[in-house]
């Protein structure tokens, strides 16, 4: 394959994509396991709160009462967030995503170091990578528009010649 090959070229273009999708995934990740951890910092703290005010002042009467609810409201919704949107397991299917493309990458550098192989080996090539390549883009799952689009900022020099 020469370097100034379409074959190449492709291979490059595949390799920068891959790479955004790697900085994609793995800002999601991040994204989302500080969301996961917020929620349930907020959640028990809250309730650690709550259970403090409730044994240390009479509720009855006087501002302690609406402290308890303020509390209540705030450990049920972050509860909620935690459940409905179940921060941890997209976070870990992100992760999974950015793994998935650092292989795939990892496959695009080795074909792109081969040299001189035939047309039908090279062909071959191309078709399991745009395979193993679909494969990742099914399992992955959609990451929050700002971070695709900051991913797509960074800019990227083939790593490979």
């Amino acid at each position: 394959m020469e370097d100034s090959s379409p074959e190449r070229k492709l291979l490059r273009e595949w390799e920068r994509r891959c790479r955004t999708n790697i900085d994609t995934h793995a800002w999601a990740e991040r994204h989302l396991d500080r969301l996961n951890t917020t929620c349930a910092i907020v959640s028990i703290g809250s309730l650690v709160a709550l259970g403090v005010i409730a044994a240390g002042f009479d509720l009855t009467q006087g501002d302690a009462r609406y402290l308890v609810v303020v509390l209540s409201v705030l450990a049920a919704l972050s509860s909620v967030l935690l459940t409905v949107r179940d921060y941890g397991s997209k976070a870990a299917a992100h992760r999974t995503a950015a793994r998935q493309y650092g292989a795939l990458c990892r496959e695009i550098e080795m074909v792109t170091l081969l040299k001189n192989v035939g047309e039908d080996e090279e062909t071959s090539r191309m078709r399991e990578l745009q395979r193993r390549w679909d494969w990742a883009a099914d399992l992955a799952p959609n990451a929050p528009k700002r971070i695709r689009e900051k991913a797509e900022r960074e800019d990227r020099e083939p790593r490979v010649v």
